[in-house]
C-alpha cells in the first residue's frame, strides 16, 4: 500500500515538473493566430511614426530622456514608458520594424510572464497540498481571459507585457528573498523593469507585498522589509517621471483630459462622481462577462450618470463591500478577503476615484485585475469540485475553452486597423472615436481601390461614419478634418473648403486645417490662396518638409522660381536626404540658367537614388542647356546602363552624337532603338 502511495506521489511530482511547459504552450496556443498580424491602432504613433524609434539604436538616448510620444510630432502625453520604445528601436535597428517579429516577441513575452506568474503562485500557496493545482489553474484562467487580447495582440501593448514580466520577476524574487539575499535584488530589478515599462506598475510596490503576505508563515516584519525596497524605488521613479514630463518643450496636452478622451475629467460634480462609481460596474461586467470587446470606450460609449443613479449607488455599495471584506481578509489572513483587496489594488488608478487619467475606460486597464478574478474562480472551482475529478476537469475545460475561444476570435479582429474598426463599429457605435476610426479606415480603403464606383461608394460610406462622429461630439476637429479630406478626394472640393473654414473658426490653432485647405485650393489651381494657407501651416508647424515641397511645386507653377528654391531649401533643412527635393532644386536652378548649381543639386539627388532614371535625364537636359555636350552624353549613357532600351535617352543620345558628327556611334544606338 505504501509503495502504491509513493508511486502515485512520484507520478504527481513528474506531472508537476511539466506544468510550466504546459502553461507556456497553453498561452502560446491562445495567441499564435496573431503572429502574422500587421500594425494596428497605436502601433503607428509609437513605432512607425515615432522618430526616436525609427532612428533605431541612435534614438535610444532620446527615448530615455523624453516622454512616451515625444517622437510623434513632439506630442506630450504626460507618459514616461521608455523600455517598450527601446525594444521597438532595437527592432527597427535589426529587423526594420517587422510586425511579425514584434508579434512573436509579444506572444513569447506573454507566455514567459504567465510561467513566472505560475512559479510565484506555487510558492505563495506552497503550504497548501493543492499548491501546484491552484497555481496552474489560476495561470491557465489568467492566460486565456479575453480581456488580455488588446495587450497581447496589439504590438503597442509591449509596455504592459514588459511591466507584467517585471512583476513576475519581482514577485518570484521577493518570495525567495528570505532564503538568499540575491533574490531580494532580483525583486528590485524586476520592479525597476516594470516601472520603466508602464507607470501603473507603481501599484506593484504594494501588490507584491500583499501577494507575499498570502503565504502562510509570513509575518509583517518580512512585508516591512520588502516595502523598505519597493517604496523608495517607486518614489524615485515618480520623481524622475515628473522631471522628464515637466522638462519637455511642450506642456502636457490638455486634450488628454478633454471630453472626447475622458468625460469624467470635465463633467460636473454629480455627473463626474456618479459616473466614476458606476464605472466600477463596467469593470466587473468586462471581467466576469467578456463578451463584447471593443478597442475604444471614449465619449459617448459609456453614458454619464448622476451620483443618485442606481448604477452609482450600486457601485458605491460594491466598493465599500470589497473594502470591508478586504480589510477583514488582511486582519484574519483569509485568502478570500485578501483576493478582494488585491482586486481593489489593481484598479486603484483605473477606478479614477483618486485622480483622473487620460481615458474613460479601456480593456487594458484591467489586465492585472484579471489575476484576482482568476484566483477567485480557482478557489470556487476547487471548493466545490476538488474531490470530483471528472467534474473538476469538465468545469475547467468548459470555462477555459470558452475564454480561449473568445480570445482567439478577438485576436482575428486585431489583424490590422481596418479589420479592427470594422469588427467594432456596431458594438462601439456610441463612441465618437470608433466612428471616426472606421470612417477614416474606409477612406484609406477607397484610396487604394481601382474601381471608380466602388471607390465612390467607400467615400460615401466613410463620410457617413465621420458625420456620425461629429454628431456625437460636435467639436471633434480630427473627424471634421477627415470629412473634409473625403469630400476633397471625391471631387467635392468647395464642400471640403467650407468644412476647413468652419474648423478654423472652431479652433484657429488646429494646424491641419491650414494644410488641408491649402491643398484644396491647390487642386482648384488657386495658387495664391494655397500658398497663403500653407504658409500659415508652416508658421505653426515648421518641421513640415511635405508642406514645403508642395509650396515649391506651387511656386514653380506660378513661375516664381527663387521662391520655389527657398521652399526646397526649407524642406531639405528638415529632410537632408530628400532626393526629390534636390531634383526639384536642380530643375529650379536650371530654369534660372544657374547650371552649375543645378548640376550640384542633380548630382546630390543621384547620389541618394543612383538608379532613378528621371534624375539622370534631368541632369542630361541641364548639360544640354549649358552646352556641356560630353557630360550630356555621359549622363545619357548612364541612363542606358540602368535601362538599355530607354527610348527618350536613346533618341536624345542619337541626336547629340549626330550633331557632333559621330555617325558610327549614333548608328549603334539607332540599331538598339529599332530593335
Amino acid at each position: 500500500m505504501q509503495k502504491k502511495a509513493e508511486k502515485a506521489e512520484m507520478t504527481v511530482n513528474k506531472a508537476v515538473k511539466w506544468l510550466p511547459l504546459l502553461i507556456f504552450l497553453a498561452s502560446f496556443l491562445v495567441y499564435f493566430n496573431t503572429l502574422e498580424h500587421g500594425f494596428a491602432l497605436d502601433d503607428y504613433s509609437v513605432i512607425l511614426e515615432h522618430r526616436h524609434v525609427q532612428a533605431g539604436a541612435d534614438g535610444i538616448s532620446e527615448i530615455l530622456s523624453t516622454n512616451y510620444r515625444h517622437g510623434h510630432q513632439g506630442f506630450n502625453d504626460g507618459l514616461y514608458r521608455p523600455l517598450s520604445l527601446v525594444t521597438f528601436a532595437l527592432e527597427k535597428e535589426f529587423f526594420d520594424s517587422s510586425p511579425k517579429i514584434a508579434h512573436w516577441i509579444n506572444v513569447l513575452l506573454y507566455c514567459l510572464s504567465v510561467v513566472l506568474l505560475y512559479l510565484g503562485l506555487k510558492r505563495i500557496f506552497k503550504h497548501d497540498e493543492n499548491a501546484p493545482l491552484i497555481a496552474a489553474l489560476t495561470a491557465i484562467l489568467f492566460t486565456s481571459h479575453p480581456l488580455h487580447t488588446e495587450v497581447v495582440a496589439n504590438i503597442k501593448g509591449r509596455d504592459e507585457l514588459l511591466a507584467f514580466f517585471g512583476f513576475g520577476l519581482s514577485l518570484y524574487g521577493f518570495l525567495k528573498s528570505h532564503k538568499k539575499g540575491s533574490f531580494y535584488l532580483l525583486g528590485l530589478l524586476g520592479l525597476t523593469l516594470a516601472l520603466f515599462s508602464k507607470e501603473n506598475a507603481v501599484l506593484y510596490v504594494f501588490i507584491i507585498p500583499l501577494l507575499v503576505y498570502f503565504q502562510k508563515g509570513v509575518d509583517l516584519k518580512r512585508i516591512q522589509l520588502i516595502l523598505l525596497g519597493t517604496l523608495p524605488l517607486g518614489t524615485v521613479f515618480i520623481l524622475l517621471r515628473k522631471h522628464i514630463i515637466n522638462s519637455m518643450e511642450n506642456a502636457v496636452d490638455p486634450g488628454n483630459f478633454g471630453l472626447l478622451n475622458n468625460p469624467l475629467a470635465v463633467a460636473d460634480g454629480s455627473l463626474s462622481w456618479g459616473s466614476t462609481f458606476a464605472l466600477q460596474l463596467k469593470f466587473l461586467e468586462k471581467i466576469f462577462f467578456p463578451f463584447e470587446l471593443i478597442h475604444d470606450y471614449s465619449y459617448n460609449q459609456i453614458p454619464l450618470v448622476e451620483l443618485y443613479s442606481w448604477q452609482s449607488i450600486l457601485g458605491i455599495l460594491i466598493l465599500f463591500g470589497l473594502i470591508s471584506f478586504g480589510i477583514w481578509g488582511v486582519i484574519k489572513k483569509n485568502k478570500w478577503g485578501m483576493t478582494a483587496l488585491l482586486y481593489l489594488m489593481t484598479i486603484v488608478i483605473a477606478s479614477q476615484i483618486f485622480t483622473k487619467i487620460g481615458v474613460h475606460f479601456a480593456e487594458r486597464l484591467l489586465f492585472m485585475a484579471v489575476l484576482p478574478f482568476s484566483m477567485l474562480l480557482t478557489f470556487i472551482i476547487l471548493k466545490y469540485f476538488k474531490k470530483k475529478q471528472l467534474a473538476l476537469i469538465f468545469v475547467v475545460v468548459i470555462v477555459n475553452g470558452f475564454y480561449s475561444g473568445r480570445a482567439s476570435d478577438r485576436n482575428e479582429d486585431w489583424e490590422n486597423n481596418f479589420s479592427l474598426y470594422k469588427a467594432d463599429i456596431e458594438k462601439g457605435s456610441g463612441s465618437a472615436r470608433v466612428n471616426y476610426n472606421y470612417g477614416s479606415a474606409l477612406s484609406d480603403q477607397a484610396d487604394v481601390t481601382a474601381d471608380a464606383k466602388e471607390k465612390q461608394r467607400l467615400y460615401e460610406l466613410s463620410a457617413q461614419y465621420l458625420k456620425k462622429a461629429t454628431e456625437i461630439y460636435p467639436d471633434y476637429l480630427d473627424a471634421w478634418n477627415n470629412l473634409g479630406i473625403v469630400y476633397k478626394k471625391s471631387g467635392q472640393i468647395q464642400k471640403s473648403i467650407e468644412i476647413y473654414q468652419n474648423n478654423i473658426e472652431r479652433d484657429p490653432n488646429y494646424a491641419k486645417n491650414y494644410y488641408n485647405i491649402g491643398t484644396a485650393y491647390y487642386q482648384l489651381k488657386d495658387y495664391k490662396k494655397a500658398l497663403e494657407y500653407l504658409t500659415e501651416y508652416t508658421n505653426r508647424i515648421p518641421n513640415s518638409p511635405d508642406a514645403y515641397m508642395l509650396m515649391a511645386q506651387i511656386a514653380g507653377n506660378m513661375e516664381q522660381f527663387p521662391l520655389a528654391i527657398s521652399y526646397l531649401n526649407a524642406a531639405l533643412q528638415y529632410q537632408p536626404k530628400n532626393a526629390e527635393a534636390f531634383n526639384m532644386l536642380g530643375m529650379a536652378y536650371g530654369t534660372l540658367d544657374q547650371y552649375t548649381k543645378a548640376e550640384k543639386s542633380f548630382l546630390k539627388a543621384i547620389n541618394l537614388q543612383a538608379q532613378n532614371i528621371q534624375f539622370h535625364l534631368n541632369l542630361s537636359v541641364n548639360y544640354h542647356n549649358a552646352g556641356m555636350v560630353e557630360k550630356e552624353i555621359r549622363s545619357l549613357k548612364k541612363v542606358l546602363q540602368i535601362q538599355n532600351n530607354h527610348p527618350t535617352a536613346l533618341q536624345q543620345l542619337i541626336m547629340v552624337l549626330e550633331s557632333e558628327g559621330r555617325m558610327e556611334e549614333a548608328q549603334k544606338y539607332r540599331t538598339i532603338l529599332g530593335a
